[in-house]
């Protein structure tokens, strides 16, 4: 089951407001309706106060290799200008060069108390009607499967409307996969968008997808331009 972000949260909660049914976009989002009432829920409760906030943690008294590491990472909270550093990557840094063997939520709890929350940056967004445009992002990862460390090819899609994130996996980049990850996608979101936006595909992906050599730069170029040339009406 997909796991909610705030932002798929917050635009399900505008999108119920205007009338969206609660089970229409629990299947949209690729959840429970009872997961979508329940974060709504959460969200109109406002956030919790946690309760660990005033209590030790592990970094008492380590502050100087904190500070150390922000500095190295350049971060906002000891430079005053630029990006924070994600508490994520702090996290690592302490535990490979300082011997920290606390918890990364005790990192994020430290940084909170220490420097506050940053800022909230800007954040633009293109609106799209539903079912006009999707993204799809073709990368390779390294997953464990059966116990064994290997590389798979994944396909991840992302309706440009509601944000809801989809994605399909594969053992092998070939044409066959890809095309049968468009349609995987195709089907999981009940129809095909009037726009796919195809990002992230590579000089060598592309390739291996299409190795047949037309009009000198394979049939990538055949097939995308005879989308357009659809798109057109030509």
């Amino acid at each position: 089951m997909a796991k909610l972000t705030t932002e798929q949260i917050m635009v399900g909660a505008a999108m119920v407001g205007r009338g969206l049914r609660m089970r229409q976009l629990a299947r949209q989002l690729g959840v429970t309706e009872g997961a979508v009432r329940y974060r709504l829920k959460q969200l109109a409760a406002g956030p919790k106060e946690d309760g660990r906030k005033g209590k030790p943690t592990a970094l008492d008294g380590k502050e100087a290799a904190v500070r150390a590491v922000l500095e190295g990472l350049e971060c906002w909270r000891v430079t005053g200008e630029g990006r924070p550093a994600q508490a994520q990557v702090v996290h690592e840094v302490l535990v490979r060069d300082h011997g920290y063997k606390g918890s990364y939520q005790a990192v994020v709890r430290h940084l909170r108390r220490a420097y506050g929350r940053p800022a909230v940056r800007a954040y633009r967004r293109v609106e799209t009607p539903p079912g006009v445009q999707a993204q799809h992002d073709w990368f390779e990862a390294r997953t464990r499967i059966g116990g064994e460390r290997r590389e798979v090819q994944a396909l991840v899609g992302v309706l440009s409307h509601s944000r809801a994130k989809f994605c399909w996996v594969s053992a092998e980049a070939t044409q066959l996969a890809w095309h049968t990850g468009h349609l995987a996608l195709f089907e999981r979101y009940g129809g095909v968008p009037l726009w796919v936006r195809i990002d992230y595909v590579v000089r060598h992906i592309i390739d291996v997808l299409c190795p047949i050599p037309l009009c000198g730069r394979g049939c990538w170029c055949a097939w995308t331009g005879g989308i357009w040339a659809a798109r057109r009406g030509t």
